[in-house]
């Protein structure tokens, strides 16, 4: 399996795709990516993270002249980023979800603090300090708002062997969509990251980005505007994702036509949804991220000769 050849554009999941969730993106890859990108190859990344997270942990590792051909829809695709100039972030306002305006971010964070303490789960991750000693096998929660939507990220201190960090978090997911639409609350409640929920405005799709930046036009001559990127067939296209079984990232790949190479680089058993939806599963050696770089790697050699 190697890079399409006519490939224009490459939409990207971040966590576990391009990086580590929390970790910071290789340097390797960054080289690679970067020559994508030389060659006028645009890039697309949707995260349930902040644009903080994401431009801190990969965007800002690409040198800051390369980052015109990088667009990033962040928090489940809320809000959508370009790259001008000095190679800072700058929000595109017209694809910003219209739902944002109507989510009432401080009383949902209120609610869910008030309804975390009910749980009697601990803020912070788990350290001396706040490690009570009498209750050694214990949640504990980090809630951050960043602005667009909410996130709680779960930690466990145990050491039961049967805890499922997983299944208490899909648990927990259940139990407060409960309490958020008692409270009239009209928001998404999404799976995120590892062991984490998001909170987002209602409506919020990681396929939003997509259908609002990828323009397809045969018009050649059609200069790249600030908020869109210019293809001339949606063949040009490719998504990667670490998984796209359920949940957010599935939208990624119903944003786009059947003929798109969607390949999921996590080793999943290939369902016929999605099948019918042209994901591939990658088959090198190394997955995620390592893959992503054993991919390129594989392709870019082909390339060159």
């Amino acid at each position: 399996m190697l890079l399409s050849k006519n490939i224009r554009c490459i939409v990207s999941d971040v966590d576990d795709t391009l990086a580590y969730t929390y970790g910071k993106i290789d340097d390797n890859l960054t080289h690679l990516l970067e020559k994508l990108l030389i060659s006028d190859v645009k890039m697309l990344l949707i995260s349930g993270s902040n644009i903080k997270s994401i431009f801190e942990r990969v965007v800002c590792h690409i040198k800051p002249e390369l980052r015109r051909n990088v667009f990033v829809g962040h928090c489940n695709g809320a809000e959508t980023f370009s790259f001008f100039g000095n190679g800072q972030p700058q929000k595109i306002e017209k694809h910003t979800i219209e739902s944002l305006k109507a989510f009432n971010i401080p009383s949902t964070e209120n609610l869910i603090r008030d309804y975390l303490i009910r749980r009697n789960i601990l803020f912070g991750m788990p350290n001396e300090e706040n490690r009570p000693e009498d209750t050694p096998n214990h949640i504990y929660a980090v809630l951050e708002n960043s602005g667009v939507q909410l996130s709680i990220d779960f930690a466990y201190t145990g050491d039961n062997p049967d805890f499922d960090m997983k299944q208490y978090r899909d648990k927990f997911s259940e139990d407060i969509k409960k309490v958020i639409s008692s409270a009239g609350i009209d928001c998404e409640v999404k799976r995120g990251g590892l062991n984490a929920i998001d909170f987002a405005p209602s409506g919020t799709n990681k396929g939003h980005p997509i259908k609002e930046v990828i323009m397809v036009t045969d018009n050649e001559s059609e200069q790249l505007s600030e908020s869109n990127i210019l293809i001339n067939n949606i063949s040009e296209v490719e998504v990667w994702g670490d998984s796209f079984l359920g949940g957010s990232d599935f939208d990624m790949c119903t944003a786009l036509p059947d003929n798109v190479k969607k390949i999921s680089f996590r080793k999943i058993p290939l369902s016929s949804e999605l099948r019918e939806n042209n994901v591939q599963i990658w088959d090198g050696e190394h997955e995620l991220h390592d893959g992503v770089l054993e991919y390129l790697t594989n392709s870019l050699c082909a390339v060159v000769g």
